[in-house]
């Protein structure tokens, strides 16, 4: 009896892990899976590619920079980038951007992965002077003029993200990883929004970390 006692024993001991780790797979939640926004749709059905959807993926002009060359997706390609397109709104509080903006820099400017882009109107250019130029790349928005829709239609502006999500109230940044995946939609100047874009970035640099081993 004695015996069967300490089998029992043993062979819950080795089951455990297998349960813990069942438990979590099914009911726990991933707060290290970010959501990947748009799925591609044809003819009203999602594409896939064998099992995996297939997602939309930034494609197109982004703007030019300060010698007026034309800056296109490929600079996402491979990087973790933070697009900041400021509202032109007269009235928007460029002090509080540049302080939360600022907050960015400071946490990630050693992270090589890590890019801040902005896009602004040429009427909105110079308070980004405040900012690390060796951090933020800075273009002048041209796609109202090359591209329907500009900018919005690029970065998906114009549709719902995912199903029973919202864009936050003056959606003023967006994160994009290596794929150029859009993976986050973030209010500009909120403290709040930037602790959660924060940590979803390090979630991404996580995440590759874990896939170079």
């Amino acid at each position: 009896m004695p015996r069967l006692k300490k089998a029992g024993m043993l062979l819950i001991l080795l089951a455990l892990p297998a349960f813990v780790f069942l438990f979590f797979r099914f009911f726990g939640n991933n707060y290290y899976d970010l959501p990947v926004y748009h799925p591609l749709v044809a003819e009203g059905q999602v594409v896939r590619q064998g099992a995996d959807t297939v997602y939309y993926r930034v494609e197109g002009l982004l703007g030019t920079d300060r010698s007026g060359s034309a800056r296109g997706s490929e600079m996402l390609e491979g990087r973790i980038n933070l697009v900041c397109y400021p509202d032109s709104d007269s009235r928007t509080d460029h002090a509080n951007l540049i302080n939360e903006l600022r907050r960015l820099e400071t946490a990630f400017r050693n992270e090589e992965p890590v890019q801040g882009i902005i896009v602004a109107a040429q009427e909105e250019m110079g308070w980004q002077k405040a900012l690390d130029p060796d951090f933020w790349t800075v273009l002048v928005d041209q796609t109202t003029e090359k591209q329907p829709g500009g900018l919005a239609t690029l970065l998906k502006l114009d549709r719902q993200p995912l199903a029973g999500r919202t864009f936050p109230e003056h959606c003023g940044l967006v994160l994009i990883d290596g794929n150029r995946q859009i993976r986050g939609y973030y209010q500009q100047a909120d403290e709040s929004e930037i602790d959660r874009l924060m940590a979803e970035i390090k979630i991404l640099l996580y995440q590759n970390s874990t896939r170079e081993k």
